[in-house]
């Protein structure tokens, strides 16, 4: 469990409101950007350009904050996070395979907190916030073709599924988590993803599709 201020938080007493609805989303209605105002511009490609060998090598992994990592619990004046079981070393562990990317629909001030404290050794690579998101109708999703990687090996982990509707095929959904100890799915998440490196997976999608199966 990790502590912060209340007064450090800019987002509210209800920050997360716009993930908690499951929206009925169609890929034919995401814009970017999103008509959220006083948001810092953000243009995609969203990512720096890969460079030497990792141009056609590097696996992307992107990963949701918010009840897939952390969840966020108001107490009185003050807020605090806990954290889900085995996610630092998961961090830890995944970051030798893949260039980790937290897409969160937070806002940045918020997010930076809580990254700083799960993330102490750097090993997340990249941040990508509510600016980063595409506007599906009152919804927001995350628009994977805008990141400036090779969408046949990047994928995406969140525990809203509507989240990734534009690239459904790449998204490995995980069971939303607020304080359940015994939970151990991203310890058992992680040797499928470990071979799908390890064998040079030329397209993560058949891979995740006969995971589903």
């Amino acid at each position: 469990m990790v502590s912060s201020s209340a007064g450090n938080s800019i987002t509210g007493k209800n920050p997360f409101a716009i993930l908690k609805a499951s929206a009925i989303a169609s890929s034919s209605t995401a814009k970017f950007p999103n008509n959220f105002q006083n948001l810092p511009k953000a243009t995609p490609p969203f990512l720096p350009p890969l460079e030497g060998e990792d141009k056609n090598t590097k696996y992307t992994l992107v990963l949701d904050l918010d009840e897939t990592l952390i969840h966020n619990v108001e107490y009185g004046s003050d807020s605090y996070f806990l954290v889900r079981p085995g996610c630092v070393y998961f961090i830890e562990l995944m970051a030798k395979f893949y260039e980790i990317v937290i897409f969160t629909a937070a806002l940045q001030d918020y997010a930076d907190q809580v990254i700083d404290q799960i993330d102490v050794n750097k090993n997340i690579k990249y941040r990508l916030y509510r600016q980063h998101t595409s506007q599906n109708g009152p919804f927001l999703v995350k628009d994977l073709s805008l990141l400036g990687r090779d969408i046949n090996r990047t994928i995406i982990i969140d525990n809203i599924s509507d989240n990734f509707i534009l690239q459904p095929e790449n998204g490995i959904f995980i069971s939303t988590w607020y304080d359940d100890m015994s939970d151990t799915f991203l310890e058992e998440i992680s040797p499928l993803l470990i071979e799908i490196v390890e064998r040079k997976v030329p397209d993560v999608r058949k891979a995740l599709r006969s995971y589903r199966d």
